[in-house]
């Protein structure tokens, strides 16, 4: 493995004239293959414990530090493909992964152009990790100021680390870092949308019993959040709601008030429609006056 990475491929000159992304040029070329491999074995030995994985451990994780840095790597997207996995660095060695953050990722606008490859990776390929947001929270508030000039749809990768951290408990309305307020008053509709129909789909897909907590959580971050799109100039976001009416999480009173909210702000548009209609359905015979009132407002 430390012969492929000191290959020669890709050259600087293949590099330049290729239109290849970090992901791309890892999967193509010699070394980039060399480092998703030694990335891979160092997650399928983080855990293990004995003498021999871990002296393995410690020697992968040095090799892959010292092959990533400027001064050894020369290519900017290969040096960026760590941020894909930065949470398995940081499980291995947590201190010196943490140093490793600050020259991995943006810091400021000055690195932003250079590093937010590495960012946008970690962010895709990653889900929040409550040991990671300490190390990575000046990422999440430089992107959250930057949000005007992302492309939405990398955005989007964005908006579920922050709709989760939320729910989560790891970041809140309320909290100092300000991320999920400046979030929902600054980025496009479509990405808020995104953001809270990710939540309802796993809601829908994962059938495990929810804790009591974490459903209260749920609830006391849609009643914010459907208050603070409603002082922006548009709510249509709040259209989400339909995957979450139809989840079975909430009870069923709560939910079909929600209902009605959500479809009296959007002018009627709901997503998941269909199911909707469906639990209103099944909710007309104990509840036929609100489940009528909001057909009306369909």
């Amino acid at each position: 493995m430390k012969r492929l990475l000191s290959d020669a491929d890709p050259t600087p000159e293949r590099e330049h004239e290729s239109s290849w992304d970090a992901e791309t040029l890892l999967l193509n070329t010699v070394r980039g293959r060399a480092l998703e491999a030694g990335f891979i074995l160092l997650g399928n030995v983080v855990d293990n414990s004995s003498a021999t994985h871990g002296q393995l451990k410690a020697e992968v994780f040095a090799t892959l530090q010292s092959r990533i840095s400027s001064s050894n790597e020369p290519s900017v997207l290969l040096r960026s493909s760590a941020g894909h996995f930065f949470n398995t660095l940081l499980a291995a060695r947590p201190e010196e992964a943490t140093a490793m953050a600050e020259r991995l990722f943006p810091t400021d606008d000055a690195t932003w152009s250079e590093r937010v490859e590495a960012w946008w990776l970690y962010l895709k390929w990653n889900r929040p990790w409550a040991r990671a947001f300490p190390v990575l929270i000046s990422q999440y508030q430089l992107t959250a100021r930057k949000i005007p000039e992302v492309d939405p749809k990398l955005l989007e990768h964005y908006a579920e680390h922050i709709v989760w951290l939320a729910v989560w408990g790891m970041i809140s309305p309320t909290s100092e870092d300000g991320l999920l307020e400046r979030f929902v008053s600054a980025a496009p509709l479509s990405t808020r949308e995104h953001a809270l129909a990710d939540v309802g789909r796993a809601l829908h897909q994962d059938k495990t019993p929810m804790p009591s907590e974490v459903v209260d959580r749920l609830r006391t971050l849609w009643a914010w959040w459907r208050t603070a799109a409603t002082a922006t100039s548009d709510a249509a976001d709040l259209a989400a709601f339909g995957w979450w009416f139809t989840s079975g999480v909430f009870d069923d009173e709560w939910a079909t008030d929600e209902l009605l909210e959500v479809l009296t702000l959007t002018d009627g548009r709901i997503d998941w429609d269909h199911e909707v209609i469906k639990k209103l359905a099944q909710g007309a015979a104990t509840r036929p006056t609100k489940v009528a009132a909001c057909l009306e407002s369909w």
